[in-house]
């Protein structure tokens, strides 16, 4: 069984992903109406906004990507990787609208959408075989919680998981996760700005 980070193209070692060539969208907080880590929790979203502010400056070498790089790191797709998705038959995704507006003359507004992905594993880290920090407690009203490094995914529980996040006590709810199927059907379909970052299992 083979598991993977699923990271925006920018953070991989591909030359053509340099900041010069990318392109990176940025969002305007102050227009979403929710806290913006809501959006990356795996809890529903029915509060969406869809007047959010994203906006995008074109460049000719490198266009917006199918997985969308931005400021925020919310995972944002075209609706290209929508219709993928979708023919995947994947369960737990949400697809909430926005439009990704261009700031100069050469590109066009774009269609996109924020993926909540609502599969939330529970005790899925290995923590004998990971590799993380501990933080203290934000508050009275909050539990310690881990940062991590490397990954160690336990088998029993991911198995037959194509896409999931991990629960915040196994490092919060950010990373997303992806199976061998998942990125084989990318690859295979052209799907652009979609990093791969093996993690092991066991």
């Amino acid at each position: 069984m083979r598991i993977y980070r699923l990271i925006p193209g920018p953070h991989t070692d591909d030359p053509k992903y340099s900041d010069e060539k990318f392109t990176r969208v940025d969002i305007d907080e102050s227009t979403l109406g929710f806290n913006f880590y809501d959006a990356c929790s795996g809890k529903p979203l029915d509060d969406w906004n869809t007047d959010i502010i994203a906006t995008y400056e074109y460049k000719e070498a490198h266009g917006v990507e199918d997985y969308v790089f931005n400021i925020l790191t919310w995972p944002i797709v075209t609706e290209r990787l929508k219709r993928l998705l979708i023919e995947m038959a994947l369960p737990g995704l949400r697809f909430h609208p926005m439009t990704l507006v261009c700031t100069n003359k050469q590109g066009q507004d774009i269609t996109a959408y924020h993926l909540n992905i609502m599969t939330i594993l529970d005790g899925a880290l290995d923590r004998s075989r990971s590799d993380y920090f501990n933080y203290s407690a934000l508050d009275e009203f909050s539990e310690p919680y881990i940062g991590v490094i490397t990954y160690c995914l336990k088998s029993g529980l991911i198995d037959g998981h194509d896409i999931f996040k991990l629960s915040d006590r196994d490092g919060g709810t950010f990373p997303i996760f992806v199976s061998e199927r998942f990125k084989t059907l990318v690859e295979k379909n052209g799907i652009t700005g979609c990093g791969f970052i093996q993690v092991e299992v066991v």
